[in-house]
């Protein structure tokens, strides 16, 4: 059993980029959180008050998350983040297309 005291440079750089990905995780679930409340705090506020700026933060929040997954995808080369977005661009593309028809319609 070794002393906890004494670590390798290895098992220091290990230990700290363990912390360093829990770190990331946690601050990707807060994101993604925060995301999900703005976008339904965008929904509510276009039903109750019918906003027209409620789609185009929809919009805005949505392609910010394809450029997160997307700077993921390039950085770990993670094959099922691709699926992600594909589908996170067609949302984008039609939440665009709604917006642009919010503001043409008024």
């Amino acid at each position: 059993m070794a002393c906890k005291d004494i670590m390798t440079k290895e098992e220091v750089l290990n230990e700290w980029k363990n912390k360093r990905i829990i770190k990331e995780r946690n601050s990707h679930v807060v994101w993604n959180w925060t995301q999900c409340l703005l976008m339904l705090f965008c929904i509510f506020n276009f039903i109750v008050s019918e906003n027209k700026f409620a789609f185009g933060i929809m919009t805005i929040l949505t392609i910010s998350e394809v450029l997160e997954k997307y700077l993921y995808y390039k950085e770990t080369k993670d094959k099922s983040v691709i699926k992600e977005v594909i589908s996170l661009v067609i949302m984008a593309l039609s939440l665009l297309f709604l917006t642009m028809g919010e503001y043409m319609g008024k």
